[in-house]
Protein backbone atom coordinates (compact mmCIF):
# COMPACT_ATOMS: atom_id res chain seq x y z
CA UNK A 1 0.00 0.00 0.00
CA UNK A 2 1.56 3.40 -1.16
CA UNK A 3 1.38 6.88 0.58
CA UNK A 4 -1.66 8.01 -2.17
CA UNK A 5 -4.12 5.01 -1.53
CA UNK A 6 -3.52 5.81 2.34
CA UNK A 7 -4.53 9.21 1.83
CA UNK A 8 -8.14 8.17 0.04
CA UNK A 9 -8.22 5.71 2.62
CA UNK A 10 -8.49 8.38 5.62
CA UNK A 11 -10.29 10.78 2.74
CA UNK A 12 -13.13 7.90 2.22
CA UNK A 13 -13.34 7.44 6.31
CA UNK A 14 -13.53 11.44 6.65
CA UNK A 15 -16.36 11.63 3.96
CA UNK A 16 -18.25 8.32 5.49
CA UNK A 17 -17.93 9.69 9.16
CA UNK A 18 -19.45 13.11 7.62
CA UNK A 19 -22.13 11.50 6.27
CA UNK A 20 -23.07 9.60 9.01
CA UNK A 21 -22.86 12.83 11.37
CA UNK A 22 -25.42 14.67 9.17
CA UNK A 23 -27.51 12.01 7.95
CA UNK A 24 -27.75 10.06 11.24
CA UNK A 25 -28.13 12.99 12.87
CA UNK A 26 -31.08 14.22 11.34
CA UNK A 27 -32.83 10.79 11.31
CA UNK A 28 -32.15 10.99 15.41
CA UNK A 29 -33.19 14.36 14.84
CA UNK A 30 -36.90 13.40 13.05
CA UNK A 31 -37.29 10.19 14.90
CA UNK A 32 -36.50 10.62 18.03
CA UNK A 33 -36.40 14.72 18.92
CA UNK A 34 -38.76 15.97 17.14
CA UNK A 35 -41.78 13.66 18.31
CA UNK A 36 -40.79 14.51 21.62
CA UNK A 37 -40.50 18.13 21.77
CA UNK A 38 -43.96 18.37 20.99
CA UNK A 39 -45.13 17.12 24.42
CA UNK A 40 -44.12 19.52 26.55
CA UNK A 41 -42.45 23.19 26.32
CA UNK A 42 -39.27 21.43 28.87
CA UNK A 43 -38.99 19.29 25.33
CA UNK A 44 -38.92 22.10 22.58
CA UNK A 45 -36.54 23.62 24.35
CA UNK A 46 -34.50 20.53 23.96
CA UNK A 47 -35.22 20.83 20.46
CA UNK A 48 -33.88 24.39 20.18
CA UNK A 49 -30.42 23.71 21.98
CA UNK A 50 -30.19 20.34 19.75
CA UNK A 51 -30.67 22.11 16.68
CA UNK A 52 -28.49 24.96 16.83
CA UNK A 53 -25.50 22.22 17.90
CA UNK A 54 -26.30 20.24 15.05
CA UNK A 55 -26.96 22.64 12.68
CA UNK A 56 -22.88 24.05 13.56
CA UNK A 57 -22.11 20.59 13.36
CA UNK A 58 -23.90 20.10 9.91
CA UNK A 59 -22.02 22.78 8.71
CA UNK A 60 -18.67 21.18 9.12
CA UNK A 61 -20.02 17.76 8.07
CA UNK A 62 -20.99 19.62 4.69
CA UNK A 63 -17.66 21.61 3.63
CA UNK A 64 -15.89 17.84 4.53
CA UNK A 65 -18.18 16.10 2.74
CA UNK A 66 -17.78 19.09 -0.62
CA UNK A 67 -14.06 18.49 -0.28
CA UNK A 68 -13.62 14.73 0.39
CA UNK A 69 -15.81 14.09 -2.53
CA UNK A 70 -14.42 16.16 -5.01
CA UNK A 71 -11.30 14.28 -4.33
CA UNK A 72 -13.04 10.88 -4.13
CA UNK A 73 -14.68 11.84 -7.46
CA UNK A 74 -11.54 13.35 -8.97
CA UNK A 75 -9.39 9.50 -7.74
CA UNK A 76 -12.34 7.55 -9.54
CA UNK A 77 -12.23 9.38 -12.61
CA UNK A 78 -8.82 7.53 -13.21
CA UNK A 79 -10.50 4.04 -13.92
CA UNK A 80 -12.88 3.00 -16.56
CA UNK A 81 -16.22 4.84 -16.03
CA UNK A 82 -19.42 4.05 -18.01
CA UNK A 83 -22.65 6.06 -18.67
CA UNK A 84 -24.45 4.75 -15.58
CA UNK A 85 -21.43 5.71 -13.30
CA UNK A 86 -21.85 9.04 -14.94
CA UNK A 87 -25.87 9.22 -14.47
CA UNK A 88 -25.44 8.18 -11.16
CA UNK A 89 -22.77 10.31 -10.42
CA UNK A 90 -25.21 13.27 -11.81
CA UNK A 91 -27.66 12.63 -9.64
CA UNK A 92 -26.15 12.67 -6.49
CA UNK A 93 -24.22 15.73 -6.68
CA UNK A 94 -27.69 17.01 -7.44
CA UNK A 95 -29.19 15.54 -4.83
CA UNK A 96 -26.40 16.39 -2.29
CA UNK A 97 -26.37 19.84 -3.52
CA UNK A 98 -30.16 20.48 -3.04
CA UNK A 99 -29.13 19.45 0.44
CA UNK A 100 -26.67 21.35 0.98
CA UNK A 101 -28.48 24.53 -0.49
CA UNK A 102 -31.08 23.73 2.23
CA UNK A 103 -29.17 23.63 4.97
CA UNK A 104 -27.19 26.30 4.35
CA UNK A 105 -30.05 28.71 3.91
CA UNK A 106 -31.90 27.38 6.98
CA UNK A 107 -28.90 27.96 8.87
CA UNK A 108 -28.48 31.59 7.64
CA UNK A 109 -32.53 32.16 8.08
CA UNK A 110 -32.49 30.59 11.39
CA UNK A 111 -30.12 32.86 13.05
CA UNK A 112 -32.63 36.23 11.79
CA UNK A 113 -35.99 34.02 12.59
CA UNK A 114 -36.42 30.37 13.38
CA UNK A 115 -39.91 29.95 13.15
CA UNK A 116 -39.27 30.30 8.56
CA UNK A 117 -40.21 27.27 6.84
CA UNK A 118 -37.94 26.11 4.26
CA UNK A 119 -39.96 26.95 1.38
CA UNK A 120 -39.85 30.78 2.26
CA UNK A 121 -36.41 30.67 3.46
CA UNK A 122 -35.47 29.27 -0.28
CA UNK A 123 -37.74 32.20 -1.86
CA UNK A 124 -40.74 30.56 -2.43
CA UNK A 125 -43.07 33.31 -0.31
CA UNK A 126 -46.21 31.11 0.60
CA UNK A 127 -48.82 33.97 -1.36
CA UNK A 128 -47.48 31.52 -4.18
CA UNK A 129 -48.12 29.00 -2.92
CA UNK A 130 -51.56 29.15 -1.01
CA UNK A 131 -53.01 30.52 -4.51
CA UNK A 132 -52.78 26.97 -5.81
CA UNK A 133 -54.79 25.47 -2.42
CA UNK A 134 -55.26 25.86 1.00
CA UNK A 135 -54.52 21.83 1.25
CA UNK A 136 -51.08 22.58 -0.28
CA UNK A 137 -50.44 25.28 2.16
CA UNK A 138 -50.94 23.04 5.00
CA UNK A 139 -48.77 20.31 3.45
CA UNK A 140 -45.87 23.08 2.77
CA UNK A 141 -45.68 24.18 6.49
CA UNK A 142 -46.81 20.81 7.90
CA UNK A 143 -44.47 18.01 5.71
CA UNK A 144 -42.31 19.82 2.97
CA UNK A 145 -39.88 21.02 5.89
CA UNK A 146 -36.13 20.84 5.71
CA UNK A 147 -35.79 18.58 8.36
CA UNK A 148 -38.37 16.24 6.25
CA UNK A 149 -36.84 16.70 2.94
CA UNK A 150 -33.11 15.95 4.28
CA UNK A 151 -34.33 13.20 5.86
CA UNK A 152 -35.54 11.53 2.80
CA UNK A 153 -32.93 12.76 0.42
CA UNK A 154 -29.93 11.95 2.73
CA UNK A 155 -30.71 7.88 2.40
CA UNK A 156 -30.85 8.03 -1.01
CA UNK A 157 -27.98 10.11 -1.55
CA UNK A 158 -26.14 7.50 0.79
CA UNK A 159 -27.63 4.24 -1.44
CA UNK A 160 -26.38 6.18 -4.72
CA UNK A 161 -22.96 6.32 -3.32
CA UNK A 162 -23.26 2.34 -2.31
CA UNK A 163 -24.68 1.47 -5.61
CA UNK A 164 -21.17 4.24 -7.54
CA UNK A 165 -19.11 1.56 -5.85
CA UNK A 166 -21.05 -1.71 -7.29
CA UNK A 167 -21.16 -0.03 -10.75
CA UNK A 168 -17.56 1.27 -10.90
Amino acid sequence: MNFTEVIIIVITWMHVMSTITWIGGNIFFFLVIRPVSNLTEEYSELRKFFGKSFSQLVELSMWILIFTGAILTLDNLDVQIGQSYVITLAIKILMSFLMFLIALQVARKRRVNPEKDYLQVIGLSNKYIVKSSLTLRRLSSRYITAQNTIFFLGPIVVLLGILLRAIR
